[in-house]
């Protein structure tokens, strides 16, 4: 997507037509949020200090969602709509999507937001997931 097609979603112009955009990336958020937290690996956080930093990244955006912190979540709607239109998702079958494959679209970008909105850095996702 251009910049301007990704305005045209956030302003919701194009997007899932039964719900709103920002209840449905607040809810996936909220799902991908309860996931991680019940199923985070454990570690010692002595001998893997860049995964302890990660984990405490990702952590600290699943607060905020659980939260409802609104600059938050309007943080994570305008980086998940940048990631999918980043994606390889054409422009028309952005436009055609069905509100499940909108839940696919942002399910398969969520955990990457909540990385980039807490600036994890590659080391410390790489460490993590080599756990």
């Amino acid at each position: 997507m251009t910049i301007l097609e990704e305005l045209k979603v956030l302003g919701g112009e194009v997007g899932p037509s039964d719900v709103i955009l920002l209840d449905l990336v607040h809810q996936c958020a909220v799902r991908k949020g309860i996931d991680f937290y019940i199923n985070y690996k454990t570690f010692d956080p002595e001998q893997f200090p860049k995964a302890q930093i990660y984990l405490d990244k990702i952590l600290n955006v699943i607060r905020g969602v659980f939260r409802v912190d609104q600059r938050l979540l309007k943080s994570i709607i305008k980086l998940t709509v940048a990631i999918i239109g980043d994606s390889s998702h054409t422009w028309e079958a952005i436009q055609e999507a069905t509100p499940e494959q909108w839940e696919t679209f942002i399910n398969d970008n969520i955990l990457r937001t909540f990385e980039l909105l807490d600036h994890v850095l590659q080391d410390e996702k790489l460490e993590y997931d080599n756990i």
